[in-house]
């Protein structure tokens, strides 16, 4: 997806009151990028890595977008996630994985809690 900075959504405010609502769908008030968006990036990535793409191969990739965006919203608040659990990957895999959605929300500039929290919940 080639999406120019220009292109993605910013956030609103509120002008009586001087505060600063962020757009619905957004991870945080820095963040320019929705989960889905977070994962359409992850995915290419996780896709383009040699070794890790033949684990995908006949998966519902559409599936597991829905499954992985809903990973990452449930990490994002707190909450337990399970984003690559029943593909048979490796330990060292699994944090490859890893390490390629940390470089996303990095670059997407999540704040560091929130990375560290994604980190984590995609580490179990």
């Amino acid at each position: 997806m080639n999406t120019a900075a220009a292109d993605l959504p910013v956030p609103a405010t509120n002008q009586e009151e001087g505060a600063h609502i962020p757009a619905p769908g957004r991870l945080s008030d820095r963040v320019q990028v929705t989960p889905e968006e977070i994962v359409h990036r992850w995915l290419r990535l996780v896709t383009a890595d040699a070794e890790l793409s033949p684990y995908l191969i006949g998966v519902d990739r559409v599936r597991l977008a829905a499954h992985l965006t809903a990973s990452v919203a449930a990490a994002l608040a707190g909450e337990p996630a399970d984003a690559w659990g029943g593909l048979g990957l490796s330990e060292e895999q699994h944090r490859r994985i890893g390490d390629y959605l940390v470089g996303v929300c990095w670059a997407a500039d999540l704040p560091d809690e929130r990375i560290a929290r994604v980190r984590r919940a995609v580490a179990r």
